[in-house]
């Protein structure tokens, strides 16, 4: 989790860190929470455009193979292409992987400086 590696000197364990993200989700809505596993995230993937987050490659595998009703490999093999889709323009995707992941994209989200305060 990148966010524990950026503050980990204020946070005796990933677990603490954990807890105060999931207080700070609970009373103030941020940060983001994995629509699939439902764990605290200020670092993953916004999936069609912001309705909906997860925080790790399996969490986005499954959650697309729930979806679209198909096996976690086609989900892994497309994501893959999806990926380095900016560095290969010759890149094709089929209509299916396209559907997959468009206005999927990884990002990290910092919020004003009130959030980090305990």
């Amino acid at each position: 989790m990148l966010g524990y590696e950026v503050y980990k000197d204020e946070f005796k364990s990933i677990k603490e860190f954990k807890d105060f993200l999931k207080d700070k989700v609970h009373y103030q809505g941020c940060p983001r929470v994995c629509n699939e596993c439902n764990e605290p995230m200020i670092d993953g993937y916004t999936c069609e455009g912001g309705d909906f987050y997860c925080c790790s490659d399996k969490c986005l595998h499954k959650m697309t193979s729930d979806e679209f009703n198909i096996s976690i490999e086609e989900v892994k093999k497309a994501h893959k292409k999806y990926e380095y889709l900016e560095d290969d323009y010759d890149t094709e995707l089929t209509e299916l992987e396209d559907d997959m992941f468009c206005g999927t994209y990884y990002t990290e989200w910092y919020d004003s400086g009130h959030f980090w305060e305990k």
